[in-house]
């Protein structure tokens, strides 16, 4: 146990996850792990375990709520449970996806202080403006507007200020889990550890900017004669792993059907 959470931060986080679900009526998820949570009962205090709920549609709802309140990671990895029926039922597969990567901003001090971390210099010395306010905000990163020296207006994609560490933290504790429900009998249905290895090595692979820009700058190069698609330039000189600026272009959103067809 304490060799794979092997810091007082995970311990934490651990105690809150199980709390949580456990909180929602998923304390049976844990059944399997009692010896450990025996062993922190002596750092941290566990809630009384609720009765099961009966509807699936209520456990599916609580499901949900449970990733929501959780934070990014759960968010991200419910949103891709959400597209695997083959690992559940029909009624989680909905509510999860009800899921939404929208999040209060960082302050403008913070996001201002990765951008110089970054550039390793004040931003305000590279863009002639910046709009402090973000034009979205998800919960990796949010969205700047600015402007080059040129006149050329760009987007500042600015990862959350300690966002790496809260996710490293989780996914030591998700693929902890997954190792030990694998033992049991989903072990025998699912292969749970390679679904948590998946799920680390896809989110960590978004957390690197420079990967996106690369992948964007391909599909540049490969739709370049495409006149129904247009890929951003990416800004290289100012993008780093952690931040990417982007051209800034505009355009209408492909759920916004009415828009769409009145543009023709």
């Amino acid at each position: 146990m304490i060799n794979s959470l092997h810091t007082i931060r995970h311990l934490s986080r651990y105690r809150e996850i199980t709390a949580t679900f456990i909180r929602h009526g998923f304390g049976f998820l844990f059944d399997h792990l009692e010896s450990e949570l025996r062993s922190l009962r002596r750092f941290f205090r566990f809630p009384v375990r609720k009765g099961y709920l009966t509807l699936p549609e209520e456990l599916a709802t609580h499901f949900r709520l449970a990733f929501e309140e959780l934070g990014p990671t759960f968010i991200k990895l419910g949103q891709i449970l959400s597209t695997r029926p083959d690992l559940l039922p029909s009624t989680y597969i909905a509510e999860l996806s009800k899921l939404q990567d929208m999040v209060p901003a960082e302050p403008w001090e913070a996001i201002r202080d990765l951008i110089t971390q970054e550039l390793g210099v004040e931003p305000e010395s590279i863009f002639a403006t910046i709009d402090p306010q973000p034009v979205a905000s998800a919960s990796l990163a949010q969205l700047h507007v600015a402007v080059l020296p040129d006149g050329k207006e760009v987007m500042i994609k600015a990862q959350r200020p300690g966002i790496t560490t809260v996710i490293d933290t989780d996914l030591e504790i998700i693929s902890f889990v997954a190792a030990r429900i694998q033992t049991t009998w989903l072990g025998k249905i699912y292969d749970l550890v390679r679904i948590a290895d998946d799920f680390a090595f896809t989110l960590r692979n978004e957390l690197d900017y420079c990967r996106e820009g690369r992948n964007a700058d391909r599909f540049r190069e490969n739709f370049a004669g495409e006149s129904q698609l247009y890929i951003p330039q990416i800004y290289w000189d100012f993008s780093t792993r952690r931040m990417l600026v982007m051209e800034r272009i505009n355009g209408i959103k492909i759920s916004d059907i009415t828009a769409l067809e009145t543009a023709g």
